[in-house]
Order: C-alpha cells, then sequence, then structure tokens
C-alpha cells in the first residue's frame, strides 16, 4: 500500500457511501459487487471500471479480489497477503461501514472464503435483493469466475450496471490523484524533452533508417527506467497509458488506439503521442513536428494552436461539453472557412485512472458539464490533409486540470511554438518523401521510357519547326520500315515450305468414323421397338429405322431439337456432313468429316403421340454431347500441351509472397488463395485447397508488375510461351494478386455523411493496406529479379489510354514490350514484337476516335484468319500522336486510312497469292502517298470496272467482322448505276437481287482498299489474273 494512504482510504470509502445514496442509478440497490481478477507477469490487459475502482480505493490494483458493499458493512474476499496490508487502511474509519475480511491462503481456501463472505453479505435467504455489478467488464482467474457464477445465477437476485455511476464517481479528483497525475505529467515530457525530441533529431541529421515501430519500443523502454533520464521518482509505480504512437511519410491516424507500423522514420510530417502513467493515473502529450514545411502546412498549423488555445480557454466549471467543441469549431471556420471539415470527431476526452473516459467526450454531442477537480486530455488534429508534397495531418494534445478559476495545462513543458517544432535540412532536395515504388524501380533497372514514350504538351510555346522535323524524321524512318520490312518478307517467302493450313489445323482431331459405340451388334442393349434409346455408357444414340435398331455414336450427332405440331411430337436429329465443319468453323467441334465421297445422313426426324419419350431423349441427347465435347476438348487441349521441365525447389528460404491469388480461378473464395515461391529454374503456387501450379523461367514469354494505386489489386501477371493446364484448362495468361481494399464499396455506409470519423478511418487504412501489399510485391520483384535470369515489366501509366480491344472498353497501358491491360479477365495482352504492321484507322480531323489494328507476323501461316489481327477501337484521337511515335520508337511501321478495312477479307485475298503481294509492294497499298502516284495514271473507266472480278474474295456469309451500311450502299449503287437511262442493255435484264449482289460486292472492294487507291487497286488485280 502507499504510505500514509489511511486517511485516503477513509475519505473515498465514505465519499462512496455518500454518492451511492444520491445516485440515481445505485440508490435502489441493497448491494453493490465488484470484483477484480488475476493476471499474470508482463501480461498486457486493458483499462477495467472494476479495477479503476479498486485503485481508486485502495491506491493500487489488487488482484483476485472480492467487494461486497452492503449500506452498513464491506466484506472483501482476498488473499492472506493482500489482506494484511488492507487491514492496515481500516484504523481511522468509524463504526460505519463495518469491513470484514475473509482470506485464503491457496486456491484451495478460495471456496470457503468466499461462501461465508456470501452468507455475511446476502443474511436474509427470502430476500430479493438488487445487486448493483459492473457490466460487460470480463477477467480472469478462479475466484472472478466464481463471483460471475454466482451473481448471474442466483435465484433471487436482480442486477443492475452501475459502469457510469463508477465512472461519474471517480471523474472529480481529489489532492492526492492530481498531484500522480501531475507527476506522470512530468515523466511524460521529462521523456519528451530529453529521449524523444533528441532522437528525432538525431535520426534526422545523420539521415538513420530507423522504423516507428523500433523508436516506439526505445521510447517505452525509457518510461520503466525513469532513473536514466534523472528521474525522482517511483519506478515501480510507472507505467505506459499506451505504446507510444510515432507516425509520418503521409499515412496517419490520430486516434488514440492507433498503432505505429514498421515505416521508416521519414522527414516530413511526424507525429508523436506519449503517455505516462504513475500509481495507476494517466497523462497525455501530442506534437506535430515539420520537416521542411510548405507555407501551407505551416499557416494551418498556426491555425490549429489557436483552436487548441480557444478550447482550453473554454474549459471552465459549468461549461457544457458541446459547448466546448463548438466554441473550438467556429474558431476554426473563422480562421479558415472549409477546414473544419478535416477537424477530428472529438477534441479530447477526460482522464485519469482510465485514459480515456468515453462519458466526458469533448463532442458536439455531449451536454455533461465541466467540473472543478476534473483532469482532461485536450487533442486538437486535422486529418486527411493534402498539399504539393503529399498527404499530412496535424495534432497536438496536452493535459489540463480544470480548477475552479483557472486551467493548468501540465504538459506545456513540451514545445509546440511553431517556430519550435519546425525544422529545416540542409542540402535535401525537394522530392517527395513518399516516391512511388514503380518510379524506384525503373531507376533500380535504369530503365525509363524514352522520350518519344513520354506524352509531350504541345502549347503555344513549342516551336513548329521542332514539331516539323520530329515529323520528318518520323517519316523517314517509317520508309526504312518498310523497305526492312519487305525485304524480309521476300527472304522468308523463298525459302518456306508450304504448308496444308487445314491438315495442320485438323492434327490431332479424329475423325467421325474414328469413334465406335459398340464393336458388335451383341453389344447392343436390350431396346423396346420403335422406341428411340439413348446409352449414356457407350456414348450411343440408338434410333429406330425400317423396324432395325441404328446405332450413333454421340461424335457423329451436331445437335437435336424438339417441336410440336398438332397432336405430334417431332424428334430431329443433326448430323455432321462436309459442308457444316468447313475450315472456316472446324474448330468449334470436336470430331472431323474424313473424306466428302461418300454418303452422309444429313438429318432424321421421328413423330409421335406421347412426347414423354421424346423429351427425355432429348434432354439426353444434349447432356450426353456436353459431356463428350468437354472430355474430348480437355484430352486434345492436354496433348497439345509443350511438356516441361521438372521444377528444382530450393532448400532453405526463398522469396515468397503470401496471402495471394491465382488468375484462372484454382478454388473459390479463401481456396483460390496461397503461397507464390521462387525457387531456382520457376515459380510453384500452392493453394490453401491444395492445388500447386509450375510456372518455368524459361516458358515466360512477359513478366508484369503493377502496383495498385487506383485499382483495388496489386498485380504479377506472367505471359507464358507455352500454355499449361490450371483447373483443368488450358491458359496462356496466369496471373497473382491481392485486394488492397474491398471491391465493392458498401451500400450500407453510403449515406454516412463527408468527413464522418469512420469513413475517414476506413480510408486511411485502406491506404496503409495498399502501401504495405505494394512494398510486399514490390520486394519480391526485386528479390527475384536479383537471384534469376528475369525481368519485370512495368507498365508506363502516364502513357496510358483508352480502347476497345472488344466490346468493353479498356484503359491499356503501353510497357516497354507490349501493350497491356492486367486489372479485367480475360486480361489483353499485346506483344509488340509480334506485330508486323498497324494501321490507324478512321483518321479524320471530323471524328472524336480512331481505331488501330495490329497485324501479327503469323499472318502468313496461320489458319485462322481472325487470329492474324487485332483491332482497338474508339480510342481518343488525342492520343494518335503519341501511339505513332510510341510504334515508331518499337520499329513498327504503320499506316493511316480514312476507313475501316474489312481485314478477314484483305487478309485472305493476301494470303491466295503471297508472291504476287509482295513483288507489288506488300503492304504499301495501304499508304496514302502509293495511292497519289497511283492515281496519276490514266486508265479507261470502263475496261477498269469490267477486269475487277471479285473471285478471290469469300462470300458475304464468311465475313462476321464487318457489316456493310445500307445507307452507304444505296448511294454508290445509285452513283455506280448512273440512272436507269444509262443502263447497258446487259444490265436492263439485272433482276433487284442481282444488282443488289453486285452492289455488296462493290462495296466489299471500296472497303478492302482507300477510295483514292481504288485504279491502283484494280491493276494489281488484272496483273494476279
Amino acid at each position: 500500500m502507499p504510505p500514509r494512504y489511511e486517511e485516503d482510504f477513509a475519505r473515498r470509502l465514505h465519499s462512496l457511501y455518500s454518492f451511492w445514496e444520491g445516485s440515481s442509478g445505485m440508490s435502489g440497490t441493497d448491494v453493490l459487487a465488484v470484483a477484480s481478477g488475476k493476471t499474470e507477469q508482463d501480461e498486457v490487459t486493458g483499462y477495467s471500471r472494476s479495477l479503476s475502482l479498486f485503485v481508486w480505493l485502495f491506491g493500487e490494483e489488487i488482484q483476485e479480489s472480492v467487494l461486497f458493499f452492503r449500506k452498513d458493512q464491506l466484506c472483501v474476499v482476498t488473499n492472506t497477503e493482500n489482506g494484511s496490508a488492507l487491514k492496515t487502511l481500516t484504523k481511522n474509519l468509524n463504526e460505519n461501514p463495518k469491513v470484514s475480511f475473509f482470506e485464503f491462503s491457496q486456491d484451495s481456501d478460495m471456496d470457503a472464503a468466499f461462501r461465508k463472505a456470501v452468507e455475511a453479505t446476502f443474511e436474509d435467504a427470502n430476500k430479493k435483493y438488487v445487486i448493483g455489478v459492473v457490466k460487460k467488464d470480463p477477467q480472469k482467474g478462479k475466484l472472478y469466475e466464481m463471483f460471475d457464477e454466482y451473481i448471474n445465477k442466483g435465484p433471487s437476485f436482480e442486477t443492475v450496471a452501475i459502469n457510469e455511476d463508477i465512472a461519474t464517481l471517480l471523474q472529480v479528483k481529489d489532492k492526492e490523484e492530481l498531484e500522480r497525475i501531475k507527476t506522470a505529467a512530468n515523466v511524460t515530457t521529462t521523456i519528451f524533452n530529453k529521449f524523444l525530441i533528441p532522437r528525432i533529431e538525431n535520426i534526422l541529421d545523420e539521415g538513420k533508417k530507423v522504423s516507428h515501430e523500433k523508436l516506439s519500443e526505445q521510447i517505452e523502454e525509457c518510461m520503466f527506467s525513469p532513473e536514466k533520464l534523472n528521474l525522482k521518482v517511483d519506478s515501480n509505480l510507472c507505467d505506459a497509458c499506451y505504446p507510444p504512437i510515432i507516425q509520418s511519410g503521409g499515412s496517419y491516424d490520430l486516434r488514440p488506439s492507433a498503432q505505429s507500423d514498421r515505416n521508416m522514420l521519414s522527414p516530413d510530417c511526424i507525429i508523436c503521442s506519449l503517455g505516462a502513467r504513475y500509481g495507476g493515473y494517466c497523462s497525455n502529450v501530442t506534437r506535430t513536428f515539420l520537416v521542411d514545411p510548405t507555407n501551407e502546412r505551416r499557416e494551418n498549423y498556426d491555425i490549429l494552436l489557436r483552436v487548441m488555445n480557444k478550447a482550453v480557454e473554454h474549459l471552465r466549471p459549468g461549461v457544457k461539453l458541446r459547448v466546448v467543441y463548438e466554441e473550438a469549431l467556429n474558431e476554426l471556420k473563422r480562421q479558415k472557412p472549409g477546414l473544419e471539415q478535416h477537424l477530428t470527431k472529438n477534441i479530447g476526452f477526460g482522464t485519469g485512472i482510465e485514459f480515456r473516459d468515453s462519458s466526458l467526450l469533448i463532442s458536439p454531442k455531449n451536454e455533461r458539464e465541466v467540473k472543478a477537480n476534473m483532469v482532461f486530455n485536450i487533442s486538437v488534429g486535422l486529418q486527411q490533409l493534402s498539399d504539393s508534397i503529399g498527404n499530412y495531418a496535424l495534432q497536438v494534445a496536452d493535459t489540463v486540470i480544470v480548477s475552479e478559476d483557472d486551467r493548468s495545462v501540465l504538459t506545456d513543458k513540451v514545445a509546440k511554438d511553431l517556430k519550435e517544432i519546425t525544422y529545416y535540412l540542409e542540402g535535401e532536395d525537394d522530392e517527395e518523401a513518399d516516391r512511388e515504388i514503380s518510379r524506384q524501380y525503373l531507376d533500380n533497372m535504369n530503365v525509363a521510357p524514352s522520350s518519344s514514350l513520354r506524352r509531350r504538351n504541345r502549347g503555344a510555346d513549342e516551336k513548329e519547326e521542332n514539331f516539323v522535323e520530329d515529323e520528318e524524321k518520323r517519316r523517314k524512318h517509317q520508309q526504312e520500315l518498310a523497305q526492312r520490312k519487305l525485304q524480309e518478307a521476300q527472304q522468308r517467302l523463298s525459302g518456306k515450305v508450304s504448308k496444308d493450313r487445314d491438315s495442320s489445323q485438323s492434327s490431332g482431331v479424329k475423325a467421325v468414323d474414328e469413334y465406335t459405340a459398340y464393336k458388335d451388334a451383341s453389344l447392343l442393349p436390350p431396346l423396346r421397338p420403335r422406341q428411340i434409346f439413348v446409352d449414356m455408357e457407350a456414348e450411343a444414340v440408338i434410333v429406330p429405322i425400317n423396324g432395325m435398331a441404328v446405332p450413333f455414336h454421340i461424335a457423329t450427332i451436331k445437335n437435336a431439337s424438339k417441336s410440336d405440331e398438332g397432336h405430334f411430337t417431332y424428334l430431329r436429329i443433326n448430323f455432321h456432313v462436309p459442308v457444316s465443319i468447313g475450315p472456316q468453323n472446324r474448330s468449334n467441334y470436336v470430331a472431323k468429316v474424313p473424306s466428302v465421297e461418300k454418303d452422309f445422313i444429313k438429318e432424321l426426324s421421328f413423330r409421335s403421340t406421347s412426347p414423354i419419350n421424346l423429351n427425355e431423349c432429348l434432354r439426353k441427347i444434349k447432356e450426353l454431347r456436353k459431356r463428350f465435347i468437354s472430355r474430348e476438348v480437355a484430352e486434345r487441349e492436354k496433348e497439345s500441351l509443350v511438356e516441361q521441365e521438372a521444377l528444382i525447389l530450393e532448400k532453405g528460404r526463398v522469396p515468397q509472397l503470401v496471402d495471394v491469388s491465382i488468375r484462372p480461378f484454382a478454388g473459390k473464395g479463401k481456396l483460390n488463395s496461397g503461397i507464390l515461391e521462387a525457387h531456382s529454374n520457376g515459380f510453384r503456387y500452392k493453394a490453401k485447397s491444395g492445388f500447386v501450379v509450375d510456372i518455368l523461367y524459361r516458358n515466360i514469354k512477359h513478366a508484369f508488375f503493377q502496383e495498385a494505386k487506383s485499382e483495388i489489386i496489386v498485380v504479377l501477371h506472367f505471359h507464358l510461351k507455352n500454355a499449361i493446364m490450371i483447373g483443368g484448362k488450358k491458359t496462356q495468361d496466369v496471373q497473382f494478386y491481392t485486394e488492397v481494399m474491398e471491391g465493392a464499396i458498401k451500400l450500407a455506409n453510403s449515406r454516412r455523411r463527408n468527413f464522418d470519423q469512420e469513413e475517414i478511418e476506413e480510408e486511411q487504412r485502406e491506404r496503409e493496406m495498399r502501401n504495405k501489399i505494394n512494398r510486399a510485391f514490390y520486394r519480391f520483384v526485386k528479390e527475384v529479379e536479383n537471384t534469376n535470369a528475369i525481368e519485370f515489366d512495368i507498365p508506363y501509366r502516364e502513357l496510358s489510354f483508352s480502347g476497345a480491344p472488344a466490346t468493353a472498353t479498356l484503359t491499356l497501358v503501353p510497357t516497354l514490350h507490349c501493350i497491356v491491360d492486367l486489372i479485367d479477365w480475360p486480361p489483353f495482352i499485346l506483344s509488340l514484337p509480334d506485330v508486323e504492321i498497324a494501321c490507324f484507322e478512321r483518321v479524320d480531323f471530323s471524328l472524336k476516335s480512331f481505331d488501330i489494328v495490329f497485324i501479327y507476323k503469323n499472318f502468313e501461316t496461320e489458319a485462322d484468319v481472325k487470329k492474324c489481327f487485332v483491332r482497338i477501337s474508339s480510342i481518343p484521337k488525342e492520343e494518335l500522336k503519341s501511339l505513332q511515335s510510341f510504334l515508331d520508337e518499337q520499329d513498327i511501321k504503320y499506316y493511316e486510312s480514312r476507313v475501316s478495312l474489312n481485314w478477314t477479307d484483305v487478309l485472305k485475298s493476301i494470303r491466295s497469292d503471297l508472291q504476287s503481294f509482295y513483288e507489288e509492294g506488300g503492304w504499301e497499298f495501304l499508304n496514302p502517298d502509293s495511292s497519289e502516284e497511283g492515281s496519276g495514271k490514266e486508265e479507261d473507266e470502263e475496261s477498269s470496272e469490267a477486269s475487277y472480278n471479285p473471285s478471290d474474295m469469300e462470300s458475304e456469309d464468311d465475313s462476321e467482322e464487318y457489316e456493310p451500311d445500307d445507307d452507304v450502299d444505296t448511294k454508290e449503287l445509285e452513283e455506280s448505276s448512273g440512272g436507269e437511262a444509262e443502263l447497258s442493255s446487259e444490265e436492263e435484264g439485272l433482276d433487284w437481287d442481282e444488282m443488289e449482289r453486285r452492289a455488296a460486292e462493290e462495296d466489299k472492294e471500296k472497303r478492302r482498299f482507300p477510295e483514292d487507291d481504288r485504279e491502283t487497286n484494280k491493276s494489281r488485280k488484272r496483273s494476279r489474273r
């Protein structure tokens, strides 16, 4: 027990009984029951209302004890050691209340002591006692469990919560309590001035790398050893109110529950909070240090001090806490309108034995009044601020005692004037302290976009001569690229071996006659006469033909359908025939037709008056066909996979990323999460579901790292040379990612008012989480690059543009070797080394957007024409010059066109005679300059029209890429016809269908070649014939 505490104990005990009589919550109770639990040594415990009462009453925490207060007596259950100390406090007590001790020396005697105290307290067995207890205050220990069980399960007890009553009792401090708080404040200010500030100055001066967490631990050690700072206090009574909070680097949390993270101390805006506890009583101080601040930060900090002084000024007895907050808020509005939205939700709270008394919160809704000898932690903060340097926050807090006619700021020894907390580092650059990770990466790798990759601001101050010079250089370079491309193509063509595209396409695909349902007729299942039967095991459909059961393997069936006409139900079964499996759509089917010289059944129809069996057969046919195709496609994909070498696992520590998900998905929810490890010759991903994916370094064509900024995920993406199997499907793109925030915003929170504290805290957590995950991925990338022969490509965000590779508009980002969109799935990866040429379409000043088509180098050999090119549509015209410069830098020849071409037909025509295509200049037919030269040649218009024959083109039905505009067709038809008076005798006999067909063919030819180049192209057609 603290010395000379007998008088304080007697006074506080009588104060408790007096308060009991006058309290509205406690006056109706017969007994007050309070218990304390047991804590292990060095165990961190929170603040407890029950323990606060023990500290207030006895001067320190008394563990494993129970107090039963009656109006006439106090029963104390405790161990023998505590009992001996507590008995000394009863010397100065009067007869009322009588204090009785029920002691136990060991745990086995605890139950007996507790029962005796219960019997002495609750003497009348027939009376229903009303007991005041501290609710929602769970603790540990055998005695507390015994107490809790008895109170909650008593047969004739009614319990009343007295939590708020005890808080009110402890709010006004006596002389001894105020002395302890002053001592605690002295410890706080001494540690702050003699250790924390010099330590921060040393770190800044020498440029040391010290984390917030490490600095917090060093400060906390000083609290437990105050003698190191020549503090003449009892070290056994010293403790920390909370772990010291150090924050810097743009991420700030101004709540008392904030924690120091592992980020390094950053020389920008540093917020330090420190609270020492002495003899169970708390104090607190917070200071903000500004390093090389902007004028805006200095101005806002000066305003913050004025708001702080206004709050302290109005902290007087009789003033409601709501008024204190309103006066501070009004001062902030007067100083700088608009800054009030950055003010914290409250500007302080009452403090004492408990660090934060929520009933004395200085907030806009608290109607409680300030009383003399109350102690407050005044804490004013401005959060969510930003300027040219970055994000920052400001906060100042002091411990204040309220007296009858004055206020005493106990922590005022820690300087907070602007000139005292401002530091300027000599020789420091004005770079942002929180540099972007991607830019760090580019600096470390000595990789940066070339000058032509950076978007230029062609303002009025840019000289026209430089623009013309750049255009001329690019034009000459494009001419050189055209000549080089043509020479390479001619060399490639002269040495290439012709291949049958259809045979190469169909390799690995089984023919229809290779499938057998039954080897012998005896294996047919028992059948009902004149009924269709679907054998799921044999994968066959048995149908009656002229009374005979004829089986068809499901591979021969194309589809089945049912229809009802009158009283009959019809089942129609369509079979694969040579017409239905042409080269243009064979990839959609599993089997191929072996020969067109044989006879084929195209369809069978069956009629029945009862639809039951036909409906069942239709369902089974569809199910069987679906099952069969899925299995065959999976087997074909496995056969087409390139065999990979075994992954060599390293022993010991390897670079790894934890809690990453994979796309394509390997499982649902948490089962899709796992660990990514980097080994000697590749990566291994182990999902929680047990699924394992190995990716070899030599199989990676492109590796990308994209940090999360405005996106919700941070990504590692691998575009492979050869596909691998994941989840039973073949894929050439594998992505590992982690979400940095919830993808879906909680709509329930959408109605919260702006700058709600919870919303601000949520945004801060998201920002901290984003930075943490970005750093983890960045470290992994650097470790992999340092130990393995693989480099990651970083998207250049400043070059991003919008475009639609398919139907949806995406944000496309160029990299060193690609144009990508890694966020959406499936991803878009355009490998620039695989591009033969690019063509800008719809380039017209009257249009707001243009398209770009990339032709791949494999256009000569790829069986599927539609895989030979990719189109990106609806690109804003502002991006034209930037993209042209980018492609020129990548040595990609590009062309411009005012119209959109039907590239399916164009490529089919080109591939039909590659020799002539390259002899006549190759891709130069797309060059507007060449068409201008060709336009000077005079040719007879009639002969030119007559010589044109679109025989090289595929039928209109084969092209699904472009549908002609009806208006354009009509116009061209009218122009070409020249009116009825000019029709030739041959054309007069044509019907409308024939005329429309011819017009469509002519329109197709116009789309193939630009309008200005029409005559030159017709000459080319004649020479090929």
